[in-house]
């Protein structure tokens, strides 16, 4: 009898699939695999791994992460990871980001399994988690915190929607506490439950979230913990005009110029071995589809089209509110998207729109995912390159001095004309990949053409606060050649203006005064990159 009643639960929530949904699910997980597979790290991944080294033993590392302590379960699923991996052997990265993935990708098609059919809410998760505009909070291992607190928010309502409070609420506290991109997410979904009259449902979902925020403050505010968000003062004009900014960039990132530059040049990143693969995806998902007899629903939900939409709004809100972060489709600042292609990946299947119209659709974007995960496979090879040439080079292992290496080239991938994921772009990264791969006292700075000597000092246009007092000369590797040089105070601007510009955005390449006016305008910290 017991056995029965809970195969009778497991049947009545839907915890999984029936065989042909198994076999497109299996499909979908592979593919994943694939995506995934060989894509690396970048960027603050190789600072983690150098703070490793601060500590004699991992348990020291777990008691002394205080610079995590406003995302706790940020640092026991993700952070502290680092300790055991290296500059050369990162593959539990993306062990770790597949299998995080994976189960993200479950989680959100329970979720859409609310209102459509099984396969339909695969298509939307599938889509959302490697929509084009947001590929950071996927490959980047850091800011799959970011995807994950979303679904695992998504998986508590539907566990919610089931009458499974227990498990929901530890649901929400766990999206609530791994990452403080959690809010939006929060509040839309008790907006939701709202429409839906479902009062309980909704404190359980939103409750953990306010014991989140309070938290959060306290720890950044008060101790001084971890990453400062929230500004000491919010004033009505700035934040409107931050309001105002996050709104059109995110227009532009989703479905203006950014987004079909995004779309045609990553389609362009694709090689033989992709293209072979996305047709054989598509063979497989046709075939697996014929064979099921569930008629597809596709009905547009209004109360999920209304709380998406409110998830869009206040998201701009958050990200108004830290200042930071314009909505991108590029580099992996593109994070701040991914809010948005929650309702763009629902409406992409349950639009009302000609069948064929929909397949040319979902065949591009399939396309376009593909050459995204080549592009970052690609970058994985090059930057392992380049870290060999770092190692191996004879001036850099016998240099004692204890003036900084100024790093130059290598700043970012190249997506078309665009400079992409950012690579030697920024000190911590430059100065950790050195001190791994050459020894641990190595100091590094990036040289780039955001800086500028003047009187003796070589000042960081972008970061105003870094200012390094330069007497007869700096100590230069190019990254490019390989080669470490000197090169005198008196010729510092002229090498800088030499080297090449890094377009990040289609607005550079227009270079119209009064767009970059307005733009500097509303974010006048941009303007290191005009």
């Amino acid at each position: 009898m017991s056995e029965y009643k809970a195969t009778y639960n497991l049947a009545k929530m839907k915890i999984w699939f029936n065989k042909n949904e198994r076999g497109l699910f299996s499909l979908y997980v592979l593919m994943i695999i694939y995506l995934l597979y060989n894509t690396g790290i970048v960027s603050d991944d190789f600072s983690f791994i150098n703070d490793k080294y601060k500590f004699s033993t991992f348990f020291d590392s777990i008691k002394n992460g205080n610079q995590y302590l406003g995302r706790p379960v940020f640092k026991y699923f993700f952070s502290m990871f680092y300790y055991f991996i290296d500059i050369n052997q990162f593959f539990l990265i993306d062990i770790l980001k597949t299998i995080q993935i994976i189960i993200i990708f479950y989680m959100i098609t329970r979720f859409f399994s609310i209102y459509i059919n099984a396969s339909s809410a695969m298509m939307v998760a599938f889509l959302f988690i490697f929509f084009p505009t947001h590929d950071s909070t996927t490959y980047w291992y850091l800011e799959v915190s970011l995807s994950l607190g979303i679904g695992l928010y998504l998986y508590a309502y539907y566990l919610v929607s089931n009458n499974r409070f227990i498990f929901a609420g530890i649901s929400s506290f766990l999206a609530s506490f791994v990452s403080y991109g959690s809010p939006p997410i929060a509040f839309t979904l008790f907006i939701l439950c709202l429409l839906k009259k479902s009062y309980k449902q909704g404190l359980i979902l939103f409750l953990p979230n306010v014991v989140y925020a309070g938290y959060f403050i306290f720890v950044t505010k008060f101790l001084n913990q971890d990453v400062q968000r929230i500004p000491n003062e919010i004033n009505i004009f700035p934040l409107l005009k931050q309001y105002i900014l996050q709104v059109g960039t995110f227009i532009d990132a989703t479905i203006g110029p950014s987004f079909f530059l995004k779309l045609y040049y990553s389609i362009l990143e694709n090689d033989l071995v992709s293209i072979i693969l996305a047709v054989i995806f598509i063979v497989g998902y046709v075939l697996i589809s014929r064979a099921k007899e569930e008629k597809e629903k596709t009905l547009i939900d209004k109360n999920l089209l209304i709380v998406l939409t409110i998830l869009i709004l206040t998201s701009c809100g958050i990200f108004a509110i830290t200042g930071g972060y314009p909505q991108l489709a590029f580099n992996l600042g593109n994070r701040t998207t991914i809010y948005g292609s929650l309702l763009f990946s629902y409406l992409l299947v349950t639009l009302p729109i000609p069948e064929n119209a929909r397949k040319v659709i979902l065949f591009l974007i399939l396309v376009s995912m593909m050459g995204i995960s080549t592009h970052w496979k690609n970058l994985n090879q090059h930057q392992q390159r380049i870290i060999e040439n770092i190692r191996m080079n004879p001036d850099l292992a016998s240099y004692q001095g204890i003036d900084p290496i100024y790093v130059t080239g290598n700043q970012y991938s190249k997506m078309g004309p665009f400079s992409n994921i950012e690579f030697l772009s920024e000190n911590w990264v430059v100065e950790s990949i050195l001190k791994l791969s050459v020894h641990e006292k190595m100091r590094a700075k990036t040289l780039n053409k955001r800086l500028i000597w003047e009187n003796g000092i070589l000042i960081d246009k972008k970061y105003k606060n870094l200012r390094y007092p330069i007497e007869d000369y700096i100590n230069v590797y190019d990254s490019e050649n390989n080669k470490l040089m000197k090169i005198s105070a008196q010729n510092i601007n002229s090498y800088i203006r030499s080297m090449p510009h890094n377009k990040r955005h289609w607005i550079q390449m227009i270079d119209n005064e009064q767009i970059n006016a307005l733009l500097l305008k509303l974010m006048p910290r941009l303007k290191y990159a005009f």
